[in-house]
């Protein structure tokens, strides 16, 4: 369905966004994917553990991290 009047770029967000949504209903609806998908992970990693470039002491400024 394509909206009247709808900006390229949202008709391309909104495309993107059906696609995640299908997917997260594909996931929800059979459990051996989310499974696999897991195995895939773990293989791609391959005993290499994330290391997180932000130092465990920053904080974003966020407004609900203003009181830290």
């Amino acid at each position: 369905m394509r909206r009247v009047n709808c900006p390229p770029p949202i008709e391309g967000m909104t495309h993107a966004a059906k696609a995640m949504a299908a997917t997260a209903l594909d996931l929800l609806q059979d459990s051996a994917l989310i499974a696999s998908a897991q195995e895939d992970f773990a293989r791609r990693l391959a005993g290499r553990p994330f290391i997180n470039p932000i130092p465990d002491d920053v904080n974003p400024p966020l407004p609900e991290n203003a009181h830290v």
